[in-house]
């Protein structure tokens, strides 16, 4: 899960909510002198960091939980996998206890060019 606007910015939710509360302490003061205007625009304010930072928060919140799921759950059932936007590897160990390779490697890459060196420094069949 991507950052949040908040966590692209490097502000803490802490600040914003802060933030957010001194709109909301203005909202009584401007109401009595009936400038509505100011009292809408104190309240979007606080309704908008209030928004941010709790969005912050759950974000966070999953990433923390993605991080655990792929920890504990991933690298369990896959014990070595490698992934970014060029290459991704999985070495896993193989189910059937007959068989002479207990290793099988799968690779994948979008880049051709990338795909054709590995494939001819392992003799790999592209197929």
């Amino acid at each position: 899960m991507e950052k949040s606007t908040l966590g692209k910015n490097e502000k803490e939710p802490e600040e914003e909510i802060k933030e957010a509360a001194e709109s909301a302490k203005k909202i009584p003061e401007v109401a009595k002198r009936e400038e509505f205007d100011q009292v809408k625009d104190y309240l979007t304010d606080a309704v908008k960091k209030t928004g941010r930072a709790l969005d912050s928060k759950v974000r966070k919140g999953v990433r923390r939980i993605e991080g655990q799921i792929y920890e504990n759950i991933m690298l369990k059932a896959n014990s070595l996998y490698f992934d970014n936007s060029v290459l991704s590897a999985v070495l896993s160990k193989r189910l059937m206890p007959n068989s002479d390779e207990k290793y099988e490697m799968t690779l994948h890459s979008n880049n051709s060019n990338l795909r054709e060196l590995i494939a001819e420094r392992i003799n790999w069949d592209e197929n």
